[in-house]
């Protein structure tokens, strides 16, 4: 007698492939929109370290927050410490900017 369809064996192994396959296919998904979602957060956080880096240098002296919330609601922490440099009268600035687990340094130079 010959047979003319699949044994229920051979369905089984190939729902257990095929599930397999789409369980790889699912993970890769989810690990790209991770990194894509991580590739925002570090464009933003350099997008207002730039901007704090330029406003500290354009407007010295001025207290700026240490806190700032973006449009999307990404919260950026801002902290700096003022360094010597190895040049007199200049002083030596590093700012840091975080948000999660974004996080971006700034070094820059301003007159004492």
């Amino acid at each position: 007698m010959t047979s003319k369809g699949f044994t229920l064996i051979e369905i089984l192994i190939a729902l257990a492939i095929l599930s397999l396959s789409m369980l790889g296919i699912y993970r890769l998904t989810f690990v790209s929109l991770n990194a894509s979602e991580y590739s925002v957060r570090k464009a933003a956080v350099n997008e207002a370290g730039y901007l704090r880096v330029l406003e500290e240098l354009n407007y010295p002296g001025r207290n700026f927050s240490e806190e700032n919330e973006l449009a999307d609601g990404t919260e950026i922490k801002f902290s700096s410490e003022k360094g010597t440099s190895l040049y007199p009268g200049v002083d030596e600035v590093k700012l840091t900017a975080e948000a999660k687990d974004a996080k971006s340094v700034y070094y820059y130079y301003e007159a004492q």
